[in-house]
């Protein structure tokens, strides 16, 4: 228990001191800062499940894809698993995630794979002359660990994130996330995303997109949950975000979830952008899932995916 304790403050402290929180923190959220930081990719979500509930997935646990929202949902995982997502987007953008996570006697570990292309785009210099083509991409490597003290989760992200456009720029970053189990209904979350000292492609650095969320998790009934978050980054207005699941027993074997969410970060593109639906099918320890997202004009993106656990409960 001291050690435990021990980590957990260390944890605490970390986000204090850590430069680039106490840098961008406090009075650099606003929209006036639209477009200001580097690796936009982070925010493009990791779960077709927790899309379809427009992303408030800050005080969700047990979900391999929790190592994107908030790693200290990964402390109750009670089996191995493996997750992967693809998104097909608009203008051709191909987007995957994949995670595993590997629950032990102490802690649960973590890792996951955050990948995105863009196709082939041509390249023009000055005087609009073509200098070829040029394929550019993201990757993040997460390596995470989640534990528990009683009703209290923490949860730690390493991350490598590689961008490249033309030239090619790398850093390393932390997330730090708790959750509190309030009873066996409702639970509340809190993360930091982003922790890290930016991108440097030529002379300047550009900034992360550094993240505060605080989420809730209220369990209506046995078979119906909702959620939602309150996301502050550091280059747009704060907003929320909500979602439903509703759960259908259809046998000891198989089940389905109906899933509906706002996602208020989409809320400038107009009409119904920002809702979000989709739907799962447990089969066993096998997930199959689907989201839609509008984008007003610019299109929609469609997200599936695949979970699968097994092994031995811990």
């Amino acid at each position: 228990m001291p050690k435990k304790l021990k980590l957990l403050s260390s944890i605490l402290l970390a986000a204090l001191i850590v430069p680039s929180f106490s840098a961008s923190a406090f009075g650099f959220f606003s929209d006036s800062r639209r477009g200001t930081s580097a690796a936009q990719f982070l925010r493009m979500g990791a779960s077709a499940r927790a899309s379809a509930m427009g992303g408030a997935s800050v005080a969700v646990d047990g979900y391999a894809d929790m190592i994107y929202y908030n790693p200290a949902g990964l402390a109750t995982a009670d089996l191995k698993e493996i997750t992967f997502m693809h998104t097909v987007w608009f203008e051709g953008i191909s987007y995957n995630w994949l995670s595993f996570v590997l629950p032990q006697n102490r802690g649960v570990w973590g890792m996951a794979v955050q990948y995105v292309s863009y196709g082939s785009l041509f390249g023009a210099d000055n005087q609009g002359n073509p200098t070829g083509s040029f394929s550019p991409s993201d990757i993040a490597v997460y390596l995470s660990y989640a534990d528990y003290i009683g009703r209290l989760s923490y949860g730690v992200n390493l991350k490598y994130i590689r961008s490249q456009i033309i030239e090619t720029a790398q850093t390393l970053a932390l997330d730090l996330g708790l959750q509190y189990m309030i009873n066996y209904r409702a639970q509340v979350g809190f993360v930091l995303q982003n922790i890290g000292p930016g991108l440097k492609f030529n002379y300047e650095r550009d900034p992360l997109p550094f993240t505060i969320a605080f989420g809730g998790f209220y369990a209506i009934t046995d078979y119906l949950f909702a959620t939602l978050d309150f996301r502050i980054p550091r280059d747009n207005n704060a907003y929320f975000a909500a979602g439903a699941q509703y759960f259908i027993d259809v046998s000891p074997d198989v089940g389905i979830f109906l899933r509906a969410g706002l996602d208020g970060s989409r809320t400038d593109a107009g009409g119904f952008s920002s809702i979000n639906l989709g739907f799962g099918l447990d089969y066993r320890l096998f997930n199959f899932s689907y989201a839609f997202a509008p984008y007003g004009n610019l299109g929609s993106a469609h997200k599936i995916g695949f979970s699968l656990r097994f092994g031995e409960a811990r």
